[in-house]
């Protein structure tokens, strides 16, 4: 995956939540790898996800 050059050793030292984020880095490198579609369990989906292809996308932080 493109993530396989990326050095995550100094972020996730300096992070808050060190965990939480290296879920969402192995979350993101199965989904490149396999395929398909993660959602978190508060999402409500309001249209179908059929006409996203290769589409990364996050939610806005307050």
């Amino acid at each position: 995956t493109p993530l396989s050059t990326w050095n995550f050793s100094g972020a996730m030292r300096s992070s808050s939540y060190p965990a939480v984020h290296m879920a969402d880095v192995l979350r993101l490198a199965v989904v490149y790898k396999y395929g398909g579609v993660y959602l978190d369990l508060d999402i409500v989906m309001l249209r179908s996800l059929q006409d996203l292809h290769n589409c990364v996308s996050q939610t806005p932080t307050v």
